[in-house]
């Protein structure tokens, strides 16, 4: 015997009910216990008769701002992680001031993967 579905279709009185209570500001969780459904049964009967609002765009990530802030200091970045290129590992490039790194590398290093901006590195 295969799958049979045992919870009875949507009534118009149901789908009345649902809309009255949903306008009226009620949780889909008071809904279902009037209902005598399950909280996600009523969610998606809402969504089907397009009573749902679409959910609002996540803000984008804050645009990342490298500073034109370079000291003296070489960038102590290493660079790759296999064999050094000649006896150097180091970016050598003027490290930003308060920062072991140059702007670039201390924005690779410093700011959450995703949330950057600038992609392009020090080759």
């Amino acid at each position: 015997m295969g799958f049979q579905n045992v919870t009875p279709a949507w009534s118009g009185d149901e789908d009345g009910v649902l809309r009255t209570m949903q306008r009226s500001g009620e949780s889909y969780a008071a809904i279902a216990r009037q209902l005598g459904r399950t909280r996600n049964a009523v969610v998606g009967r809402a969504h089907r008769l397009g009573l749902c609002e679409p959910r609002p765009k996540l803000a984008p990530p804050p645009k990342v701002v490298v500073t034109d802030q370079v000291g003296t200091a070489p960038c102590r970045f290493i660079e790759g992680d296999g064999p050094f290129r000649g006896t150097d590992p180091y970016c050598n490039a003027a490290a930003q001031i308060g920062s072991s790194y140059c702007p670039v590398h201390h924005m690779r290093c410093h700011t959450r993967p995703g949330a950057r901006e600038m992609e392009t590195y020090h080759a």
